[in-house]
Protein backbone atom coordinates (compact mmCIF):
# COMPACT_ATOMS: atom_id res chain seq x y z
CA UNK A 1 0.00 0.00 0.00
CA UNK A 2 2.53 2.39 0.77
CA UNK A 3 4.52 1.75 -2.61
CA UNK A 4 1.07 2.80 -4.32
CA UNK A 5 0.81 5.74 -1.75
CA UNK A 6 4.55 6.50 -2.94
CA UNK A 7 3.89 6.33 -6.80
CA UNK A 8 0.49 8.46 -6.95
CA UNK A 9 2.73 11.16 -5.24
CA UNK A 10 6.01 10.78 -7.68
CA UNK A 11 3.19 10.90 -10.49
CA UNK A 12 1.58 14.10 -8.83
CA UNK A 13 4.42 15.70 -8.67
CA UNK A 14 5.54 15.06 -12.25
CA UNK A 15 1.61 15.95 -13.08
CA UNK A 16 2.30 19.49 -11.66
CA UNK A 17 5.85 19.87 -13.00
CA UNK A 18 4.35 19.18 -16.52
CA UNK A 19 1.69 22.03 -16.07
CA UNK A 20 4.03 24.12 -14.93
CA UNK A 21 6.45 23.64 -17.99
CA UNK A 22 2.86 23.70 -20.21
CA UNK A 23 0.92 26.48 -18.14
CA UNK A 24 -1.80 24.71 -17.83
CA UNK A 25 -3.65 23.14 -14.63
CA UNK A 26 -2.65 20.46 -13.14
CA UNK A 27 -6.16 18.80 -13.66
CA UNK A 28 -6.50 19.38 -17.34
CA UNK A 29 -6.28 16.61 -19.45
CA UNK A 30 -5.27 14.22 -16.80
CA UNK A 31 -6.31 10.86 -17.14
CA UNK A 32 -7.93 7.90 -14.68
CA UNK A 33 -6.53 4.44 -14.73
CA UNK A 34 -8.33 3.50 -17.50
CA UNK A 35 -6.97 6.25 -19.98
CA UNK A 36 -10.11 8.52 -19.92
CA UNK A 37 -10.01 12.02 -19.35
CA UNK A 38 -11.36 13.37 -15.29
CA UNK A 39 -12.42 16.64 -14.37
CA UNK A 40 -13.15 17.32 -10.88
CA UNK A 41 -14.66 20.32 -9.38
CA UNK A 42 -13.84 21.71 -5.83
CA UNK A 43 -13.64 19.28 -3.37
CA UNK A 44 -16.07 18.53 -0.82
CA UNK A 45 -15.38 17.67 2.90
CA UNK A 46 -16.97 14.38 3.38
CA UNK A 47 -15.15 13.36 7.27
CA UNK A 48 -13.13 10.22 4.95
CA UNK A 49 -9.67 9.93 6.30
CA UNK A 50 -7.07 7.45 4.43
CA UNK A 51 -8.01 4.40 6.53
CA UNK A 52 -11.76 4.48 4.72
CA UNK A 53 -10.71 4.36 1.37
CA UNK A 54 -13.81 4.11 -1.83
CA UNK A 55 -13.18 2.72 -5.09
CA UNK A 56 -16.09 3.04 -7.73
CA UNK A 57 -16.25 0.77 -10.51
CA UNK A 58 -18.73 2.57 -12.93
CA UNK A 59 -20.12 0.08 -16.14
CA UNK A 60 -22.06 1.71 -19.04
CA UNK A 61 -23.42 -0.27 -21.33
CA UNK A 62 -26.74 -0.29 -23.51
CA UNK A 63 -24.46 1.70 -26.59
CA UNK A 64 -25.94 1.91 -30.05
CA UNK A 65 -22.90 1.19 -31.88
CA UNK A 66 -18.98 2.31 -31.17
CA UNK A 67 -19.35 5.89 -32.30
CA UNK A 68 -18.56 8.80 -30.03
CA UNK A 69 -17.91 8.56 -26.49
CA UNK A 70 -19.29 7.61 -23.18
CA UNK A 71 -19.83 11.20 -20.88
CA UNK A 72 -20.28 10.60 -17.46
CA UNK A 73 -20.88 13.29 -14.80
CA UNK A 74 -21.50 12.33 -11.05
CA UNK A 75 -23.61 14.90 -8.71
CA UNK A 76 -23.22 15.44 -5.07
CA UNK A 77 -26.33 17.48 -4.45
CA UNK A 78 -29.80 17.71 -5.61
CA UNK A 79 -29.20 21.30 -6.71
CA UNK A 80 -26.83 20.62 -9.09
CA UNK A 81 -28.29 17.03 -10.63
CA UNK A 82 -28.56 16.81 -13.86
CA UNK A 83 -26.59 20.30 -14.84
CA UNK A 84 -23.19 18.87 -16.31
CA UNK A 85 -21.52 21.74 -15.75
CA UNK A 86 -21.99 21.30 -12.28
CA UNK A 87 -20.87 18.02 -11.53
CA UNK A 88 -18.73 17.03 -8.63
CA UNK A 89 -16.49 14.32 -11.01
CA UNK A 90 -17.07 14.50 -14.82
CA UNK A 91 -15.49 11.44 -16.95
CA UNK A 92 -14.81 10.82 -20.99
CA UNK A 93 -14.90 7.12 -21.97
CA UNK A 94 -14.39 5.42 -25.17
CA UNK A 95 -16.45 3.19 -26.58
CA UNK A 96 -14.81 0.15 -27.86
CA UNK A 97 -17.59 -2.36 -27.20
CA UNK A 98 -20.23 -3.08 -25.56
CA UNK A 99 -19.58 -2.00 -22.20
CA UNK A 100 -17.42 0.96 -21.15
CA UNK A 101 -15.22 1.01 -17.80
CA UNK A 102 -14.27 3.71 -15.35
CA UNK A 103 -13.07 4.01 -12.01
CA UNK A 104 -11.50 6.90 -10.96
CA UNK A 105 -8.76 8.17 -8.89
CA UNK A 106 -8.98 7.72 -5.32
CA UNK A 107 -8.29 11.20 -4.45
CA UNK A 108 -11.38 11.95 -6.65
CA UNK A 109 -13.17 9.69 -4.78
CA UNK A 110 -12.00 10.86 -1.10
CA UNK A 111 -13.78 14.43 -2.70
CA UNK A 112 -17.48 12.55 -2.85
CA UNK A 113 -19.56 13.13 -0.19
CA UNK A 114 -21.66 9.21 0.89
CA UNK A 115 -24.32 9.65 -1.48
CA UNK A 116 -24.28 10.86 -4.91
CA UNK A 117 -25.67 10.27 -8.21
CA UNK A 118 -24.53 9.57 -11.73
CA UNK A 119 -25.75 10.17 -15.45
CA UNK A 120 -24.52 8.74 -18.07
CA UNK A 121 -24.88 9.08 -22.34
CA UNK A 122 -23.34 8.14 -25.39
CA UNK A 123 -22.01 11.32 -27.30
CA UNK A 124 -22.54 9.95 -30.62
CA UNK A 125 -21.63 13.22 -32.48
CA UNK A 126 -18.96 14.05 -29.49
CA UNK A 127 -20.38 17.71 -29.54
CA UNK A 128 -20.35 17.40 -25.44
CA UNK A 129 -24.25 17.71 -25.20
CA UNK A 130 -26.97 15.65 -24.97
CA UNK A 131 -28.90 15.83 -28.26
CA UNK A 132 -32.67 16.09 -28.10
CA UNK A 133 -35.35 16.74 -30.86
CA UNK A 134 -37.89 19.55 -31.19
CA UNK A 135 -39.80 18.41 -28.11
CA UNK A 136 -36.95 18.57 -25.59
CA UNK A 137 -36.74 14.34 -26.30
CA UNK A 138 -32.97 12.61 -26.00
CA UNK A 139 -32.65 11.57 -29.36
CA UNK A 140 -28.78 9.92 -27.81
CA UNK A 141 -29.03 7.08 -25.36
CA UNK A 142 -28.57 7.73 -21.88
CA UNK A 143 -29.19 6.44 -18.06
CA UNK A 144 -28.72 6.95 -14.84
CA UNK A 145 -27.23 5.32 -11.57
CA UNK A 146 -30.10 2.53 -10.11
CA UNK A 147 -31.32 2.68 -13.70
CA UNK A 148 -35.18 4.40 -12.52
CA UNK A 149 -37.96 3.60 -14.54
CA UNK A 150 -38.48 6.48 -17.55
CA UNK A 151 -41.06 8.47 -17.40
CA UNK A 152 -41.28 11.83 -18.42
CA UNK A 153 -38.40 14.23 -18.28
CA UNK A 154 -34.78 12.86 -15.90
CA UNK A 155 -35.73 10.77 -12.79
CA UNK A 156 -34.93 12.78 -9.62
CA UNK A 157 -31.67 12.88 -7.53
CA UNK A 158 -33.35 10.96 -5.01
CA UNK A 159 -33.94 7.84 -7.61
CA UNK A 160 -30.62 8.42 -8.63
CA UNK A 161 -28.94 8.29 -5.32
CA UNK A 162 -26.74 5.74 -3.88
CA UNK A 163 -24.92 5.53 -1.11
CA UNK A 164 -20.59 5.38 -1.68
CA UNK A 165 -19.81 2.91 1.37
CA UNK A 166 -16.17 2.23 2.21
CA UNK A 167 -14.30 -0.53 0.04
CA UNK A 168 -15.56 -1.48 -3.14
CA UNK A 169 -18.86 0.14 -5.29
CA UNK A 170 -19.86 -1.94 -8.11
CA UNK A 171 -22.44 0.02 -10.44
CA UNK A 172 -24.00 -0.32 -13.71
CA UNK A 173 -26.18 2.04 -15.58
CA UNK A 174 -27.92 0.40 -18.96
CA UNK A 175 -28.16 3.44 -21.44
CA UNK A 176 -31.22 3.45 -23.37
Amino acid sequence: MDKIRSRSVVISLVACFAACISGCSPREGRQNRAGQENSVSPPIDTGLNKNQERTLRLSVRGFASTSGNCRIAVYSNSASFNQPEKAALRAILPIDGEVAVWEPFEEEMMKLPGEVAIAAFQDVNENEKLDKNSLGIPTERYGFSNNPKRGFGPPSFQQAKFNLSTGINTLDIEIR
